[in-house]
Formats: structure tokens, sequence, C-alpha cells
């Protein structure tokens, strides 16, 4: 194998990685503004499109493939949302203008599969709305905090709507 061909796999890996973390960092920003609704209603991206071909900030590459920053913005922006935020709390998003229902289910699993605690509530959710469905006990996490992950879903007419994950250290410290 050539010197080149070795930089370039590299280079490759790293733009697509580069990729990654700013869809993780965008789904930070989203699930944080979408859940403080009437005071934010999301997050506008900067920028869409790409005008040239180049490594960019870009959601969609020059040649209109998409980046993994419009694969996790599509799944962040769906009418019926559940996030799991920083306070450990799980709430429900309702964008629709009318009241709907819907079925959240929680878990907090750890690192090998295996399911600490879960919960599941059937609830409508008011139009335009956010509401609390759950509030962790991270205290009866304390000792497995670091691996373990808590897993959210919701679902609406007995189909999957949206699945969340959060982990409760940084990706780095995992």
């Amino acid at each position: 194998m050539s010197m080149y061909m070795k930089q370039s796999r590299d280079f490759e890996s790293e733009s697509y990685l580069s990729g990654v973390v700013q869809a993780m960092a965008i789904e930070i920003a989203i699930r944080a503004q979408r859940s403080a609704k009437p005071k934010s209603y999301g997050t506008l991206y900067w920028q869409f499109n790409d005008a040239w071909p180049a490594i960019s900030w870009a959601a969609v590459d020059y040649y209109g493939r998409w980046k993994p920053l419009q694969y996790m913005a599509k799944r962040m922006y769906t009418n019926i949302a559940v996030f799991t935020l920083t306070t450990s709390v799980v709430v429900a998003i309702n964008d629709n203008l009318y009241p709907t229902d819907v079925i959240v289910k929680m878990a907090n699993v750890d690192f090998e599969g295996n399911i600490i605690s879960k919960d599941q509530k059937i609830m409508t959710l008011a139009a335009d709305s956010v509401a609390t469905v759950f509030n962790i006990n991270r205290a009866s996490l304390t000792d497995k905090i670091t691996k373990v992950v808590t897993v959210t879903e919701i679902y609406h007419k007995d189909s999957l709507v949206m699945r969340s994950t959060r982990y409760y250290k940084p990706y780095k410290e995992l």
C-alpha cells in the first residue's frame, strides 16, 4: 500500500468522524432548545449545503449527499419527539396543532445490555406543548452512572416515532 493511499484513508476517516461529532453537538443544541418551549422553538443551523466540493459544516455536500448532520436533523425534528435532558428529566414534545395520544417508554440499560430499570406511560400531549414524562432517579444509578445509558422511545398509533439515548458521562470518558 502506498503512503498516499494510507493518508487518503486516514483523511476520509477524520473527515467523516468530524461530521459525526458535529451532528452530536447539534443534537445537544436541538434537544435543549426544543424542550425549552415556549421560550425557544428550535434551532437553525448554518449552513445547509455546500457551494463547492469541500470539507465544511454544511449538512449536505456539493453533490447533494447527506452528511451525518442531515441524518441527525431529520431524526431530531419529528413533530412528536422525546428527549432525556441533562437534568435527568424525560420530556415529550408535540409540535402538532392538535392533542396527540402517545406511549413513552424509558429504560436505563448498562453497557452489557442488562435493564436496570424501565417505565412506560400512556398519555395525551396537548397541542404545541412540552410535557415532563419521567424524572430519572440518578441516585439509584450512582455506582453505575459511567456505564449506563437511558433509552427513550415515543410511539404514536402503535408506530415508533423516535428513539433517543442519553449517556451520563462525556463520550470521551465512556
